[in-house]
């Protein structure tokens, strides 16, 4: 049962972007896809589109690049479109948290409800914001499954729709997850200390894109920038210093920055004042979803643009 329900539409949610002063997002998987050429243009006309690509590293959006970045799946899926979704909402959360607008929210509730359409009062906005206030990205879990994995590919006779199929086996666990309390091995990611720093001399943010892919997997990861870096290298490392041979920690680094064994170096230090200390390198890419750039040529979305 759905206790409460807030929702807003395209305009209501580029206005909510505007107030929070642009969107702060990490962007971890490349993106490429039709967008206008400015805003203001008009969308039925082909010539006012491009193709554009969002590349990999801290980004900082304009509303409309906000309203792109969660709409887009020509060369990605409804899944991986959710993914970014649950990010950028995030996002907004954090951006709220550090602008100090949970102590406003009395003040600003009436402006708010002129946005936002929602069954939540006052009151019940107000009982939620100690959690709001408290919790940590780390405390945030995303569920969002895999094609390949939780679903399979399937185009349908006859009108060739392209759709995906539930793989019982596989997604039921992903449900029993969402469903019930954080496992004892994610709750002892947070007691995990983990510096992460920028080694890749792109200056584009590496630090912060993994920090936050790794809050996701529970990681208390601190972004230092490039602290302690004296030249850029190719490969992402992690340094190991907790002495603990293969550790359920260090497997899930590896899993999730998608490093190999070779890559990492252990230094058992008993004085230690960090678990593991990461150097994201220029060929950082956590992600796992494929683009289809094929579907760029069937031109820009001008019949979708108003969906």
């Amino acid at each position: 049962e759905i206790d409460f329900y807030a929702r807003v539409d395209f305009t209501d949610f580029m206005e909510i972007v505007d107030r929070l002063g642009t969107l702060q997002i990490s962007v971890d998987c490349a993106i490429q896809d039709w967008r206008l050429k400015s805003p203001e243009l008009d969308p039925t006309v082909e010539d006012n589109w491009e193709v554009y690509v969002l590349p990999i590293g801290r980004q900082q959006l304009t509303p409309y690049m906000s309203l792109w970045y969660v709409r887009s799946r020509k060369t990605t899926n409804d899944l991986d479109r959710g993914r970014r979704q649950m990010d950028v909402l995030r996002a907004m959360w954090y951006q709220a948290r550090s602008q100090g607008i949970f102590s406003q929210v009395t003040q600003l509730w009436p402006e708010a409800v002129e946005i936002v359409e929602t069954d939540m009062t006052l009151t019940d906005v107000l009982g939620f914001l100690p959690l709001a206030a408290s919790m940590e990205m780390s405390d945030i879990t995303r569920y969002s499954g895999t094609v390949g994995i939780h679903y399979t590919s399937y185009v349908t006779p006859g009108d060739g729709r392209e759709v995906v199929l539930p793989n019982r086996e596989n997604l039921l666990p992903l449900i029993q997850n969402f469903l019930t309390p954080p496992t004892t091995n994610r709750l002892g990611r947070q007691e995990i200390s983990v510096d992460v720093v920028d080694a890749s001399g792109y200056a584009q943010g590496f630090d912060l894109v993994a920090s936050d892919r790794l809050a996701w997997e529970g990681f208390n990861a601190r972004a230092l920038g490039t602290t302690g870096v004296s030249e850029p290298q190719e490969l992402t490392v992690i340094y190991d210093f907790t002495g603990q041979s293969k550790s359920s920690a260090l497997e899930d680094l590896m899993r999730v920055l998608r490093v190999s064994e070779t890559q990492v170096i252990y230094q058992p230090d008993p004085n230690r004042t960090v678990d593991f200390r990461v150097e994201i390198g220029g060929a950082y890419n956590s992600c796992v979803y494929g683009n289809a750039e094929d579907e760029l040529e069937l031109g820009p979305p001008i019949d979708e643009e108003e969906e």
